[in-house]
């Protein structure tokens, strides 16, 4: 009976750390640019039916935006409309490179997906902004 509290308890315990793990791990603590690019590519050649050539490419220009923006996110500039746009440059550069793998439809559906993302980060009602701070309807 001992035995299966001791068990119990430790099983517990282990869980609990696997939860806090995990939870340092989302909050971005430990970004690894390598598996970012793995399941942006994995997301990507699912919804775009990419093959197996430009799944291989889109991987490699994943891997190279997502460590700039890896270092770009470490640098932490002290202008934040300057960190704003050089976030905004390495975009539209990622993009480009991707547009040069993808055929005309994958890119549009692309285009789509990344327009209903944005959407949904900042529809009607919900956070925008600075924290605590939300879009209300002009009058």
């Amino acid at each position: 009976m001992k035995s299966l509290k001791k068990s119990s308890l430790f099983i517990l315990l282990f869980a609990a750390f696997l939860t806090s793990a995990q939870a340092q791990k989302r909050d971005g603590h430990d970004f690894d640019p390598a598996e970012h690019a793995e399941h942006q590519t994995e997301r990507m050649t699912e919804d775009l039916g990419l093959n197996a050539d430009q799944a291989a490419k889109v991987k490699d220009i994943n891997l190279k935006y997502a460590e700039k923006a890896k270092t770009q996110h470490e640098s932490k500039a002290a202008d934040k409309t300057k960190n704003k746009s050089e976030r905004e440059a390495l975009r539209n550069e990622h993009d480009a490179e991707l547009k040069k793998v993808l055929t005309k439809e994958q890119a549009a559906k692309w285009e789509q997906r990344k327009a209903e993302r944005k959407e949904g980060k900042g529809g009607p009602g919900k956070m925008k902004g600075k924290q605590g701070q939300q879009d209300l309807p002009k009058e």
